[in-house]
């Protein structure tokens, strides 16, 4: 496995779109701590939402784990 596709800045926007046009749902999820294998079970594509480009994340992190 090509673990090295985990970390790319870009999500395929057409890759979630194939995947809604089957009828399945996709998922925003934040945390790395999801059961990626249960939302995967029920035919939901999770998609891990990151703040990409940003250089500042101090307003963040009051809200959120850095």
């Amino acid at each position: 496995m090509n673990y090295e596709k985990l970390f790319q800045a870009k999500i395929s926007g057409e890759s979630i779109a194939a995947w809604r046009a089957d009828g399945k749902k996709a998922l925003g999820v934040l945390c790395c701590f999801i059961p990626y294998e249960l939302l995967h079970a029920a035919d939901i594509l999770p998609v891990r939402l990151r703040a990409t480009g940003c250089d500042d994340h101090s307003d963040a992190e009051v809200w959120m784990l850095p």
